[in-house]
């Protein structure tokens, strides 16, 4: 799997724009939002990425239960998520795992381990083809529509690929 495109998503701008500069040093396009509500829209709409980089925290969906709605659907259950946290423990470590999410990456994120995940992540099987050729975005926006959490309506949604 060649990875080449990603997805941070975490509610602080600040650890946003931190993590995308190291992801995108990895050589690597990345595309932030700021909550997992934000990031089924997201989904169900542009581009998959190759990766996700996963907070843990956040308010309204948080990183575990935003995993859980994304390896619920077929159509996207492919994407690799690093979830991004402070946590640690082999406890929270096999909460991580149970939710789907591939591996943990540390807060803040230390470039070598990153590059190491992304490489391990480089090595994976990719889903095939008929698989690929199936993606509809379409199909994908109407079953996460369907299948998901709605977002709150009232709060807004920032999906953005610049530094701000």
């Amino acid at each position: 799997m060649a990875v080449s495109t990603a997805l941070v998503i975490d509610d602080s701008k600040s650890a946003r724009i931190m993590l995308s500069r190291l992801v995108q040093k990895n050589g690597l396009e990345v595309n932030m939002v700021e909550s997992g509500e934000a990031a089924l829209i997201y989904l169900s709409s542009n581009p998959l990425p190759d990766v996700i980089f996963m907070d843990h925290m956040m308010p309204g969906l948080d990183g575990l239960q935003t995993t859980r709605e994304i390896k619920k659907n077929p159509l996207i259950s492919h994407i690799p998520i690093l979830m991004y946290t402070s946590k640690e423990g082999d406890a929270y470590e096999a909460e991580v795992k149970s939710s789907g999410a591939y591996a943990m990456l540390g807060k803040p994120a230390k470039p070598e381990r990153l590059k190491e995940l992304i490489d391990e992540i480089n090595t994976l099987e990719p889903i095939t083809t008929a698989v690929n050729e199936a993606i509809d975005k379409d199909t994908i926006g109407d079953q996460i529509n369907n299948e998901l959490t709605k977002p709150d309506q009232n709060k807004p949604i920032i999906v953005s690929n610049q530094e701000e």
